[in-house]
């Protein structure tokens, strides 16, 4: 098979240097635009030395905990998702823990919607029940609970609140 010019063999030189030349351009692009706009000199997945360099070593979690319920009062303050009396939403658990958090976290900042997303709260998941509870903020640090099952944290009360459901 000598290399003499036929169509096939010509476009199969055009392909390998167009190629090339896509990927020289391309890459050439992007490490010029990369190093010009990007503060931390990064941009993935083209320049990403530092994969995990800025991950942060804590977590914060906001949660409901129940103190009360009709009447009751519980020895020690219950997560809301473990009450069993309280209205069940197969669909909705992750929403719920979203609902929660931002319950949470809108209450903790003081925004003006807090009021308003806690009643929303109350009426969809305490349902006809009196109840009294109170939202906190957990800080912990998550590769310490993965690797030893239990981290220490930082447990702090936004509020305690009560709600009744039968009025």
């Amino acid at each position: 098979m000598s290399w003499k010019y036929t169509a096939r063999k010509m476009q199969i030189v055009v392909l390998v240097a167009l190629s090339l030349y896509f990927l020289f351009s391309t890459g050439t692009s992007f490490a010029i635009y990369g190093f010009s706009t990007n503060p931390n000199r990064e941009l993935f997945p083209f320049f990403t030395w530092s994969l995990f360099s800025d991950a942060d070593d804590k977590k914060i979690e906001y949660g409901i905990l129940i103190v009360s319920l009709n009447g009751d009062v519980f020895s020690q303050a219950v997560d809301w998702r473990d009450v069993e009396e309280l209205p069940s939403f197969n669909d909705s658990r992750s929403l719920g823990l979203k609902a929660a958090r931002a319950v949470g976290s809108k209450t903790r900042s003081g925004a003006p919607e807090a009021e308003s997303l806690r009643i929303a709260f109350e009426q969809r998941y305490f349902g006809n029940h009196d109840v009294e509870y109170k939202i906190i903020r957990s800080v912990y640090n998550p590769m310490l609970l993965w690797r030893d099952g239990a981290a220490p944290h930082d447990q702090s009360v936004i509020g305690t609140y009560r709600y009744s459901g039968r009025s």
